[in-house]
């Protein structure tokens, strides 16, 4: 018997639909920017730092959107963008 995988087991290439089966708002907020202007800040600081009086935060949208090379952290940006 094969065993399951965990619910962590996606890393930065896994699709991103993929990980959003498995990942949660309070694990999304720990993801950290790894580069750029928000670098070694986690997903939800970015996010209450940005969010508008609806509770949406554009620069995580422009994130999901554009960010290609960790799907992980597109995947935590979408998430939190809707918790």
């Amino acid at each position: 018997v094969e065993p399951k995988p965990s619910a962590t087991s996606y890393d930065k290439t896994t699709p991103v639909d993929e990980i959003m089966k498995t990942m949660d708002a309070a694990t999304a907020r720990t993801i950290v920017f790894e580069n750029g202007k928000y670098k070694g800040q986690t997903v939800g600081s970015v996010y209450e730092s940005t969010k508008d009086n609806n509770g949406f935060s554009g620069k995580l949208k422009w994130f999901a959107d554009n960010y290609r090379t960790n799907n992980i952290l597109v995947a935590a940006c979408i998430i939190v963008n809707k918790s």
